[in-house]
């Protein structure tokens, strides 16, 4: 909305009027038809010169508002004064989008981390038309609550852009969906293999495995990995090679070396790093996150 003022230094206040209306999504009239009605005190205001008004509307539905997406307009068509000398010409429209649901579900989404505590990771929630996935709701707090229609969706979070979940789930009519995620916030990021040969016979003596962690929540302590080894398809050792006492919201890059119980034979071997708070083979122990599979 602007106004244009030629020859004069007189200051006026405005007029104007107010046009609520509703569409489909495309322009197309609206199927509402009656059962839509907009809440406010007066379609002309009048705003002081030099001024900003605030105009509330509300929106009022009948229990018979057909389910769907619609585009709510408001335009603003100020009305001339027609004094001469004087030329006011604007006009300015609103547009928002207004979802009704026919039926309904509510969801309640919160994320932890491995301890169980609250993390403030940002969730999306998209549901599911297709293949594609159409964003519903964004929260930058590990919590969304919302009532979304009956439906297939997926929410997921991350941390400093990089995503630490990624659940999908069903909504169904007049239920609530309770989801409380916990969130991967360690990672094995790298595995290199490297073949060591011994000196005296030229054979492969043992392997060394470089690996790269990067935590990105809280400080850790007691971390244990645990590499499994496979031969020909087949789990062949489990064991722990290496233990990191403290680790901080960091990069930590190390290696070990390691070989098979039984020696080397030939044919396929592939090995995967699984992380561990705690010693693996205790109950309490608490499984944190695992490595791709490499295959030497």
């Amino acid at each position: 909305m602007y106004a244009q003022v030629f020859e004069t230094t007189k200051e006026l206040d405005i007029e104007v009027e107010l046009s609520p209306r509703v569409t489909q999504l495309d322009g197309s009239p609206s199927v509402m038809g009656d059962r839509l009605e907009f809440i406010v005190e007066s379609l002309r205001v009048t705003i002081p010169a030099f001024k900003n008004l605030s105009v509330p509307i509300g929106i009022k539905l009948d229990d018979l508002a057909p389910a769907g997406d619609y585009l709510i307009g408001l335009s603003a068509e100020i009305i001339s004064k027609g004094l001469d000398g004087i030329t006011i010409t604007g006009s300015a429209e609103l547009r928002t989008r207004l979802s009704i649901f026919g039926d309904a579900g509510s969801v309640v989404i919160q994320t932890f981390d491995i301890f169980e505590d609250p993390l403030l990771a940002t969730l999306t929630m998209y549901r599911t038309e297709g293949s594609h996935l159409v964003p519903v709701r964004t929260s930058d707090d590990g919590l969304i609550t919302d009532r979304v229609i009956p439906g297939d969706y997926v929410v997921i979070g991350t941390i400093r852009g990089i995503e630490v979940l990624n659940e999908s789930f069903q909504v169904t009519d007049q239920t609530i969906t309770q989801l409380d995620l916990y969130a991967q916030t360690i990672f094995v990021e790298n595995i290199k293999i490297t073949p060591l040969i011994s000196e005296t016979t030229d054979l492969l003596s043992r392997i060394r495995i470089d690996y790269t962690l990067i935590n990105i929540h809280t400080t850790v302590e007691d971390i244990r990995l645990v590499l499994v080894t496979t031969y020909q398809g087949e789990e062949i050792n489990k064991a722990e090679e290496s233990a990191i006492p403290f680790l901080p919201e960091t990069l930590f890059e190390s290696s070990f070396n390691t070989l098979p119980v039984d020696g080397w034979q030939s044919g396929n071997y592939t090995f995967k790093i699984e992380m561990y708070v705690g010693d693996h083979l205790l109950e309490d122990s608490l499984f944190i996150g695992e490595s791709r599979e490499r295959i030497y």
